[in-house]
């Protein structure tokens, strides 16, 4: 379970990182997450509200974890790849 209690954050990799490793994700509402975290079945919990939390958490022990195929870290390093690679381009 990976628990990740914010009460400020703009991004971050954790989420999927978790996801990667079927890990379940519980979260704060904030910032990167809001599109990360349910992408990855991952629950999110009002910023401060410790009972939404613990909720979150007793919920995500039943559900399965999911990491999208586009998530995969083999296919992000083919888009990164991709991306520069065509930057370079004259």
């Amino acid at each position: 379970m990976c628990v990740l209690p914010y009460r400020q954050v703009t991004q971050s990799s954790v989420p999927l990182i978790a996801a990667a490793f079927g890990v379940h994700v519980v979260t704060s509402v904030l910032g990167g997450f809001l599109d990360d975290v349910p992408r990855v079945k991952g629950l999110l919990a009002p910023p401060g509200d410790s009972r939404a939390l613990a909720q979150g958490i007793a919920k995500a022990m039943g559900l399965v974890p999911s990491n999208p195929k586009e998530f995969e870290f083999e296919e992000l390093s083919h888009r990164f790849v991709e991306r520069y690679h065509n930057r370079l381009k004259p």
